[in-house]
């Protein structure tokens, strides 16, 4: 599961207009206007044709209780588009605001409006004062609302940091219960392989190495899966790393599409792929003295479900009749692969010995993909 992402947690300009007004923006809003001796004072964010009033103070109505006007009504929007300082002292005069129509409607004709940023730069709304007649902003206007944008800047980054340890605890929560869920499964699938270790005709030190393999198996799974963030782990992935110490590239080579599986196919396939490999090692073209070749394909139909049928033939020549096949038809590795591809994947396998090796072929069902191919 990957962990919170920047975009998850930062505070947005629509996150603040779902909140609906505030006490806070209220607040501040209020003290601008008091602090300079303007009637109107607004904290606006700006969302899709329309500025919302997050605080208010001294608007008429109906805006006093709407907190909203067209973007058409809005001298806020070039503070937020051009992410500077408007400062106006007769609108009815000036060139970029002379015929909006909030000089009628809402009385804004002297106007001084400063961006409001998050912790990261981003300009997320205004705070302004108003007046309802020309006025030249003195220097000292200016600090007041500086000084009271820097509050409300504070407030933005408090909130955030408050978004994101609610967003961290979360997602705290739901990775603990996936990693609960997750273990209990690898305990399961563990269980099972020592089950039928057990009731293998192996002795003591057999049954220890064969089941410190197959664990390592499960290990090198679960790597490609915690690589993946938990998105699946593809299927020629599983098959290299289960197969890179065994002649990957000389004595064995690899075919077929990018196939994704969950985090249970995967772990499902990723043993069924060491049992091949180990039996192989065994009994077929890989065992020692042999100089067989492994080839290893697949292919993915959607129709009418999600099947992948592989393919796993073994070369070896004409020794291929001097090999131990009942011993390895009847083993340990064969129960198993029944097991994971029949009963678990609801699969079909079989294998045929011909006079020059080794033909295994199995078809497994698979869940709907649970993401895009690479």
């Amino acid at each position: 599961m990957p962990w919170l992402s920047e975009a998850s947690w930062r505070l947005s300009a629509s996150d603040l207009i779902d909140s609906g007004s505030d006490d806070a923006f209220d607040r501040v809003a209020r003290l601008a206007a008091q602090s300079v001796g303007a009637p109107v004072s607004l904290a606006t964010i700006l969302d899709a044709g329309f500025q919302v009033f997050k605080g208010a103070h001294g608007l008429p109505e109906p805006y006093a209780t709407t907190r909203s006007t067209p973007i058409s009504r809005s001298f806020c929007r070039y503070v937020i588009e051009g992410e500077q300082p408007l400062i106006i002292e007769d609108a009815r005069t000036h060139p970029l605001v002379k015929d909006n129509p909030a000089i009628e409607e809402l009385g804004v004709v002297a106007y001084l409006g400063l961006p409001l940023r998050t912790p990261n730069g981003s300009v997320v709304g205004s705070l302004s004062v108003i007046d309802h007649k020309p006025r030249h902003w003195s220097p000292s206007d200016r600090r007041t609302v500086e000084d009271l944008v820097a509050i409300l800047d504070s407030e933005l980054a408090l909130r955030e940091e408050i978004r994101f340890r609610q967003r961290a605890e979360e997602q705290a929560r739901l990775m603990s219960r996936e990693m609960e869920h997750r273990v209990k499964n690898s305990l399961s699938t563990v269980q099972a392989v020592i089950a039928l270790s057990v009731r293998a005709s192996q002795s003591p030190e057999e049954i220890r190495s064969d089941l410190l393999e197959r664990v390592a198996s499960l290990s090198s799974t679960h790597s490609l899966l915690v690589e993946s963030e938990d998105s699946g782990a593809y299927f020629g992935d599983i098959v290299r790393s289960e197969l890179k110490h065994y002649g990957l590239g000389t004595r064995i080579h690899v075919f077929g599409p990018d196939v994704l599986l969950n985090s249970s196919e995967a772990v499902i396939v990723g043993m069924v792929v060491h049992e091949l490999a180990t039996n192989a090692t065994k009994y077929g073209a890989l065992a020692p003295g042999m100089e067989g070749l492994v080839a290893i394909d697949w292919r993915l139909s959607d129709a009418p479900r999600r099947r992948l049928a592989v393919s796993w033939r073994e070369t070896i020549g004409p020794d291929a009749r001097s090999l131990p096949i009942e011993e390895a038809a009847q083993g340990f590795g064969s129960e198993l692969l029944d097991t994971l591809i029949v009963r678990q994947l609801h699969g079909t396998m079989k294998r045929d010995w011909t006079e020059r090796g080794l033909l295994f072929e199995a078809v497994m069902e698979l869940a709907p993909a649970p993401g895009p191919a690479r």
